[in-house]
């Protein structure tokens, strides 16, 4: 439950209820509210049945270089009582397209809308006379032939106009494209060549599956594993491999870690054989 509030008179513009998610923290959907009306200033975009009341009303405080103050009445609630909450608040303040108070909600609450009489009667006026978007369309029942019926006739449309892209003037493609394409797929093998569909319960034979074989490009050669293989450093001594100077500077690394590691363990005992006694 959250209210909306203009800083500068100091008095609530707009009350809602938004649902507390993992996703939608508290305050996400009042944040909602100001990125509705800043898209809509600036892009012209909006949600169907906008409040547009709402959205000019923190549009002008926005411009008067303000920021929407936003308060948090209550969370953690039920629906029922988030419900009966809203349509308390909003009894209380009052709605402005009624001339009762300062809320730009056009309903009393809860769910569903409950326009007044005069919001009903101008959307009505501008509706009137308009012919539906369905006027003459039979809406038949969804089936499978139809939707097939459909996807042929696209699929024809595409084959008389080759190269269509949606949005652009549709241009055949040029005889050097042609071209270029039938010399880059030529002699290539197709991937459906000698193969039934399984549908029909009808596999390949050993002679297809072979001759299908021999038909295909072998693949390029795989660089070779060493699993199970010797080293290929097996037997030779660190003199042999880096050189006398590298071998006698590694041994000495070795020893210092030996030496090391030894001191430890021998503190390690000494410091046990104390607390014991």
């Amino acid at each position: 439950m959250y209210i909306l509030a203009n800083p500068c008179a100091e008095l609530p513009f707009y009350v809602g209820v938004g649902k507390e998610t993992k996703q939608r923290p508290v305050g996400f959907r009042p944040r909602m509210h100001i990125h509705e009306a800043i898209a809509f200033r600036d892009r012209g975009k909006q949600k169907k049945h906008a409040n547009y009341h709402k959205l000019h009303t923190i549009i002008n405080i926005l411009e008067q270089g303000s920021k929407i103050s936003i308060e948090i009445i209550a969370s953690k609630m039920t629906k029922p009582q988030a419900i009966a909450k809203e349509i308390a608040l909003i009894k209380q303040y009052g709605r402005r397209d009624l001339g009762t108070g300062c809320l730009t909600n056009l309903t009393n609450g809860g769910e569903g809308f409950n326009f007044s009489s005069e919001s009903i009667e101008k959307r009505s006026a501008q509706l009137r006379g308009r012919p539906s978007h369905a006027k003459g369309k039979v809406l038949g029942p969804y089936n499978s032939e139809r939707v097939k019926k459909a996807a042929d006739g696209i699929r024809e449309f595409h084959r008389k106009n080759p190269g269509y892209t949606k949005g652009k003037e549709c241009k055949p493609l040029s005889d050097g494209h042609r071209k270029k394409l039938s010399e880059r797929f030529k002699g290539r093998v197709s991937p459906m060549k000698g193969r039934v569909s399984p549908k029909k319960g009808i596999r390949l034979t050993d002679a297809q599956k072979a001759e299908r074989r021999l038909s295909m490009k072998p693949h390029p050669p795989r660089t070779p594993h060493n699993k199970g293989k010797p080293s290929p450093n097996r037997g030779r001594t660190y003199e042999e491999m880096y050189g006398p100077e590298k071998a006698a500077e590694l041994k000495r690394i070795k020893a210092d870690i030996k030496l090391a590691y030894w001191r430890e363990k021998d503190n390690a005992l000494a410091d046990q054989s104390m607390r014991l006694t």
